[in-house]
């Protein structure tokens, strides 16, 4: 598993891992020219006994004290945090058909995370209903000046190996220039609810919001004697948030 500041491909849970090694500097040539932190991690195998394990992490506001800074007498605001798994491991074992003790194992792992919460006001740039028209003679800087936009469709040499092109006189883009597929797009817009050009859009930002991952991790192992081994693993790592909104297309946040 290659780790390029903070992207990780793989994340598997603690209970599948086997060994983990860090390796930083000049790298062989297995691993490329690539330039950053290598972490490679062995994920385990079966044996020849059967094993398993199950656990649950909760993090929950019954349980925990006051944050520092909470006001004197204020309510604890809600936390509800579960982190779960499972693995089993062992040999591969058909009754009166195969018995795979020294020969053939496998190993599942799986790990899910829950964090229910619930999003808060925020703030954000739309454009005015004009612009979508096409009409920015009111895009200002904050002294009142004219912030010019310039037509592409111009462009041209400068003599001095630059280009220049004209503006659009009065900031108002021809409505013959304006894409078909910007226009659908646009219509999905909200009306500003605050005043200016930027941070013009509050969202009261009150819906509720679940984040939620699963990590899955098969590995089967098959000897063919002292010096030859095959196995296979397969790794399946999702996240994504679940919003109430997610479902209302009527809603600005979707």
């Amino acid at each position: 598993m290659n780790n390029l500041i903070t992207v990780t491909s793989v994340t598997p849970n603690l209970d599948a891992v086997q060994e983990v090694q860090i390796q930083n500097g000049n790298y062989t040539a297995q691993y490329g020219s690539y330039m950053g932190v290598h972490v490679n991690l062995t994920t385990k195998s079966g044996t020849n006994s059967i094993h398993g394990a199950l656990y649950e992490f909760v993090r929950n506001d019954l349980f925990d004290a006051h944050p520092y800074f909470d006001a004197p007498g204020s309510a604890k605001q809600p936390l509800r945090v579960n982190q779960f798994g499972t693995e089993v491991d062992g040999p591969v074992y058909l009754p009166r058909i195969y018995d795979g003790r020294n020969k053939t194992w496998f190993f599942f792992s799986y790990e899910g995370y829950r964090y229910p919460q619930t999003s808060g006001p925020s703030q954000q740039t739309i454009p005015l209903p004009e612009m979508i028209n096409g009409d920015f003679s009111n895009w200002k800087a904050a002294n009142g000046s004219l912030i010019p936009i310039f037509d592409p469709t111009t462009t041209r040499s400068d003599g001095k190996g630059g280009f220049i092109r004209d503006a659009y006189a009065g900031n108002l883009i021809p409505a013959s220039q304006l894409s078909p597929l910007s226009r659908k797009i646009a219509a999905y817009f909200p009306a500003p609810n605050a005043p200016g050009l930027v941070r013009n859009y509050v969202s009261t930002g009150t819906e509720p919001r679940k984040r939620i991952e699963n990590a899955y991790v098969y590995k089967a192992d098959h000897s063919f004697g002292v010096k030859n081994r095959l196995s296979f693993t397969y790794t399946k790592n999702g996240e994504y948030w679940n919003n109430a909104y997610d479902t209302n297309a009527a809603d600005p946040n979707n």
